[in-house]
């Protein structure tokens, strides 16, 4: 398997095996929440970029964790005026993206390692669905193994 291969399977099984992921997706950022299928919270992997050098590879991705903001219709007692779940969905997308970056404090038999990663950013009311949540761009290295595919 090629190291592309490698990193890729590797970022699926972390954001699989994310209990607050119910859907993984791997489109171009502007195609994200065009699928009626799609469970909230949702994760985009959108791989941008690689580089050879002579030890290692570098593959460049923007990831983002979205959800659908709720609107709510009832009154509260609360002198916080907030009539949606954004700072619910703010906080779950938040720890998405957390858990996948301290991910990399465990050791992985690809020995595969954060290069340099973004500060996390907030997303408000994007796309078709009024989504919220978190985004980040991310730089992962492994081992210039040399292989290729067959």
């Amino acid at each position: 398997m090629n190291e592309l291969q490698k990193v890729r399977n590797y970022i699926v099984d972390k954001f699989q095996s994310d209990e607050l992921v119910n859907t993984l997706t791997t489109l171009s950022n502007d195609l994200v929440d065009t699928n009626k299928e799609t469970i909230y919270p949702v994760v985009n992997v959108d791989y941008r970029t690689s580089t050879v050098q002579t030890d290692v590879l570098l593959f460049s991705y923007h990831i983002k964790a979205l959800d659908q903001n709720d609107v709510y219709t009832h009154t509260t007692d609360s002198k916080l005026q907030e009539d949606t779940n954004q700072s619910d969905i703010w906080n779950e997308t938040f720890n998405i993206c957390q858990n996948f970056i301290n991910s990399f404090r465990q050791y992985n038999s690809d020995n595969i390692e954060i290069v340099s990663v973004s500060d996390i950013t907030v997303i408000k009311n994007a796309n078709l669905n009024d989504l919220s949540g978190h985004e980040f761009d991310i730089v992962l290295s492994i081992n210039n193994e040399g292989s290729s595919c067959p």
